[in-house]
Formats: structure tokens, sequence, C-alpha cells
């Protein structure tokens, strides 16, 4: 159950960054990049819980006008483990 709320959780993280780039609803974006920010840090011994903080602090970098190859590698690991989250 609480693996499927932190799923949805994490599909609206990665749908702030598209809505993001498409100039929609630019401080949701802020505000799911400290989600995974907290995330990452609550559960940090675990290996995806660290890539979790990492993608908060590429998502912040991006909130800011800083884009790299890198979020978008990101953006594709977060967008398939919330996808595999909710249906698995």
């Amino acid at each position: 159950m609480l693996a499927k709320f932190f799923g949805i959780l994490d599909l609206l993280a990665w749908l702030s960054l598209v809505l993001f780039q498409l100039g929609l609803f630019k401080n949701i974006l802020f505000v799911f990049a400290l989600y995974l920010l907290i995330k990452g840090f609550l559960f940090f011994p675990d290996l995806i819980s660290l890539l979790d903080g990492v993608t908060g602090v590429f998502f912040l970098l991006a909130f800011f006008g800083i884009f790299s190859t890198l979020t978008w590698i990101l953006f594709i690991f977060l967008m398939q483990k919330s996808v595999f989250s909710l249906f698995l």
C-alpha cells in the first residue's frame, strides 16, 4: 500500500517536470523536488532512495533553469520506477 502511494507521488513528480517544460505549474516542480530530496534522505542506506535524492537535486537545478542530459536520464528512471511500483 505504501509502495503504491510513493509510486503515485513519483508519477506526479516526473509529470511535474513535463508540465514545467511546457510552462505550466512551475512551482509544483519545486515541491516535488523537495519531496524527492526528503524521501532520498529518509530511506538513505537504500541505493534506489539515494537515486531519489539525486533526482531531487537535479529537479531543483531544472527548476532554476539548469537542465542536462542527466536530468532526463533521472526523469526516465523515476518514470519507470513509478510505473513499476504502481503495477507490480
